[in-house]
């Protein structure tokens, strides 16, 4: 962002932040990242005090969210990196809210959680496919379960979140100890 501003100058990097949506997502996911950053320290939680300092960093959710929709709307018509980053976002939120409601999250429940996530991927993309270029949805979920044009981002994804889900359980089986934990 200094970057840009220094490019094309204070003022006029502010108005194109102001009349391009995408700017002005990626702005204010920034200021709220370089507000989580400035409170990312002991002293600012001894300052803030714990419950309040937790507040604030649950901010990270929406975010996420909204640096997500800046990479959406950046991308224009090729939009494989952000899907597959939206659900990889989506698996790392179903893991935090398993964590809450569970306790744990085992290695077969988070492969289960990729299975969900890759699925939700395929209907990111189909409805971003949809909603932004009108193509038709069914063409968008026939090239993922084809691999003509590559995998497509719901099956990387998928090995990501199986692969996590793999290494995790193989240490949890190397680990002298490491059996199961009390919820």
């Amino acid at each position: 962002m200094s970057l840009f501003a220094v490019d094309q100058g204070l003022i006029r990097a502010l108005g194109e932040v102001a009349l391009r949506f995408y700017l002005l997502i990626g702005a204010v996911a920034l200021a709220g990242l370089v507000v989580l950053g400035a409170t990312s320290f002991n002293a600012a939680i001894k300052r803030m005090g714990a419950a309040r300092w937790n507040r604030l960093h649950s901010a990270v959710y929406p975010i996420a969210v909204l640096a997500g929709l800046h990479f959406f709307f950046q991308s224009k018509l090729d939009v494989s990196q952000p899907v597959v980053m939206a659900g990889l976002l989506v698996l790392l939120f179903a893991e935090r809210l398993a964590f809450r409601w569970r306790g744990a999250v085992t290695p077969a429940g988070f492969a289960g959680l990729a299975l969900a996530a890759a699925l939700a991927t395929v209907l990111i993309e189909t409805a971003w496919y949809d909603l932004a270029t009108r193509v038709n949805p069914w063409r968008v979920l026939e090239a993922n379960v084809t691999f003509v044009l590559g995998p497509s981002p719901a099956w990387w994804v998928l090995a990501i979140g199986l692969l996590t889900a793999g290494l995790a359980a193989l240490r949890r089986g190397l680990a002298p100890g490491r059996g199961r934990r009390p919820a």
